[in-house]
């Protein structure tokens, strides 16, 4: 009888607890929800002005006690692990923003203490500074470069001038002739210990190199220090990257750095030209894409293709059905740059070096390793054939500009129609023809743009219209004109939505 009872207890005792098994398995499948209002997707500041203020709203559908945990960690960290700082642990946040220019993500951890349950939620924070917004004027005066900063805080008009910016926050201009001013997403400057992708300027001379943080415009990098080996001679013609590699060429000499991975923003040491190291002289015309860059040698008339995991220039073949070799072709190099990067291609202007008279365009199609280029003769009464100061419309039309005196024409790249777009008055001078455009979205529609930039220099001071165009044409009125002291040589909005894929690497 006492064996039966024991039985019984222990079939009763399995019963009871696979009865509240069940119910509690039953209550483990209602997935507890944490939802919460009043937290956006996308925040914009100005660091060191403005403060994030979020109070937000949650509720679950279980009964709660809510803790939080905010933090805040970077978007774009190649070469290193994110870190969250911890900006928060109540509701509302009250946080004065002090970051770098750059996107962070702000997290937010929302906690029932009661059933232990948690829900995450992130927002993106694109964070600007005085220095992120506008365009940057790269200029000369005498035989010293510097940079005007017209602020754009509503559009991409500008409403205000910062003169020489680049010496006022260094403390002394660039030596040499003004070259280029570009654009660096992902350039690796020191941060925390490491190094770390940096929104970033590079400002070009003949003699010098300033690449600064477009935070603060502090020097990363210059000259001096932007080599494993200082070159023996100064003598900087251009520098850019395409999604892989930057590229550098000074002193007619190819240098590269990696561009996705760890680095620490250096360049290597000159690339060579064959087994024997045979010599060479780059032009700093050149042509870049998402993952593939050209250059030509003004000595032996060649194309070469750059790697930055090769020390050698590559040499390029040429692809059936070229009109002009890219090797030993007897050129001289007058004009290159990039027209369309799908299907990647671009033109060229050359002369030749036996008979000077004889100029003619290519089109230039890169084909992995091969070119196929298609050479035309430019005709002696074409306006083209005197042209200087070309440029071409980047994925837009058919068209290159280019000046003539004081004249601005366009050039039909399919039917060769050359039509008169611009004149500059009195004793102005043409200084740089560029095409740039930008197509912001959501709280960057305002700075989207498409223009025509011709920059002029009267006397000791530089003037700079921006046109719209239809159909390739210059409306008649610039719709921008920035003015300023010196020999303007090149016009660059940035923005925060400014990134890689912005502006082609090209002239």
């Amino acid at each position: 009888m006492k064996t039966i009872k024991i039985l019984i207890t222990l079939m009763l005792s399995v019963l009871f607890y696979s009865c509240n098994k069940e119910l509690e398995n039953s209550r483990l499948d209602e997935r507890e929800d944490i939802t919460i209002k009043g937290l956006e997707s996308h925040y914009s500041v100005v660091s060191g002005l403005d403060t994030l203020i979020i109070d937000p709203v949650s509720s679950s559908n279980k009964e709660a006690d809510f803790e939080y945990l905010w933090g805040i960690y970077e978007i774009n960290t190649q070469g290193k692990n994110p870190v969250m700082d911890t900006i928060g642990r109540n509701r509302k946040i009250v946080y004065p923003v002090n970051k770098t220019a750059k996107d962070w993500f702000l997290s937010l951890r929302v906690k029932n203490k009661k059933t232990g349950y948690s829900a995450y939620f992130k927002s993106t924070v694109e964070v600007a500074t005085e220095y992120t917004r506008g365009w940057y004027v790269l200029k000369q005066e005498a035989d010293e470069t510097d940079m005007d900063f017209f602020t754009t805080p509503n559009s991409i008009f500008p409403d205000h001038k910062v003169e020489n910016v680049y010496s006022l926050v260094n403390g002394s201009k660039l030596k040499g002739r003004a070259i280029m001013i570009r654009f660096f997403n992902d350039f690796k400057a020191p941060a925390d210990g490491t190094y770390a992708n940096t929104r970033s300027l590079c400002v070009v001379t003949d003699k010098e190199v300033g690449i600064v943080n477009l935070s603060n415009l502090n020097i990363i990098k210059n000259f001096n220090t932007l080599f494993h080996g200082e070159p023996a001679r100064a003598n900087m013609q251009m520098i850019g990257n395409d999604f892989l590699s930057y590229y550098l060429v000074n002193d007619g000499q190819l240098h590269s750095l990696i561009a996705q991975g760890p680095s620490t923003g250096t360049f290597g040491g000159r690339k060579i030209k064959g087994t024997q190291d045979a010599p060479y002289f780059l032009s700093p015309y050149h042509l870049m894409n998402t993952a593939s860059s050209f250059f030509f040698d003004e000595l032996s008339s060649s194309f070469f293709a750059g790697n930055n995991r090769n020390m050698n220039l590559l040499p390029v073949g040429d692809f059936p059905g070229s009109t002009l070799s890219a090797n030993n072709n007897n050129k001289k190099l007058l004009y290159m740059g990039l027209k369309n990067t799908g299907p990647f291609h671009g033109y060229a202007i050359f002369e030749d070096k036996t008979d000077p008279s004889n100029k003619s365009i290519a089109q230039i199609n890169p084909m992995g390793n091969q070119l196929r280029i298609t050479n035309t003769t430019i005709n002696p009464h074409e306006k083209l054939y005197n042209g200087i100061n070309y440029t071409l419309v980047f994925q837009d039309e058919d068209i290159m500009y280019f000046s003539l005196g004081k004249e601005i024409w366009s050039r039909n790249l399919t039917n060769k129609i050359e039509r008169l777009q611009y004149t500059v008055t009195g004793d102005e001078e043409i200084t740089f023809i560029r095409h740039r455009k930008f197509s912001g979205t959501g709280p960057e529609a305002g700075y989207s743009y498409n223009y025509v930039m011709i920059g002029t220099k009267q006397g000791e001071r530089y003037k700079i219209r921006m046109f719209n165009k239809a159909s390739g044409n210059l409306l008649p009125d610039p719709v921008i004109i920035m003015e300023g002291k010196g020999r303007a040589s090149d016009a660059l909005f940035v923005g925060p939505a400014i990134n890689y894929f912005s502006y082609p690497y090209t002239f």
